[in-house]
């Protein structure tokens, strides 16, 4: 048994403000209890409730690279999913480079549901132009 636990040391007062900690009975229970703890002291800065749902890439079109910014942050490069996504509300770009610039071939805000799947679908069209 392992018990983890994290604080968060407020250099004004000179004093924790908060703890958190969790038990983990195996080896591979100690990452879910480090993200069960993380994610509790997010909520308590942020005061909402945090949850993760599940981002689905589709490409309907030519089978060739691109890139995926969320809420303006660099996600990756050809990634078919995200499976934790921060639920709510969220701007999603998917565009490629290419000779002439970029080219955005989605750009929409989109709801992530909690515990559940949200689908962005977008179509490369046929070019010999890109650079990804």
């Amino acid at each position: 048994m392992c018990i983890r636990d994290r604080s968060v040391y407020d250099w004004l007062s000179d004093s924790v403000i908060i703890t958190r900690e969790g038990t983990a009975e195996t080896i591979l229970d100690i990452f879910k209890v480090a993200d069960e703890i993380l994610i509790s002291l997010m909520e308590k800065f942020s005061g909402r409730h945090i949850e993760f749902g599940k981002i689905v890439f589709e490409n309907t079109g030519e089978r060739v690279g691109y890139s995926v910014t969320i809420d303006e942050e660099q996600a990756g490069e050809n990634i078919e999913e995200i499976p934790h996504a921060l639920s709510g509300r969220l701007n999603v770009v998917v565009y490629q480079e290419r000779v002439l610039g970029e080219y955005v071939l989605f750009d929409r805000k989109i709801s992530v549901p909690a515990h559940s799947t949200a689908t962005v679908e977008f179509a490369i069209p046929l070019s010999n132009t890109t650079r990804n």
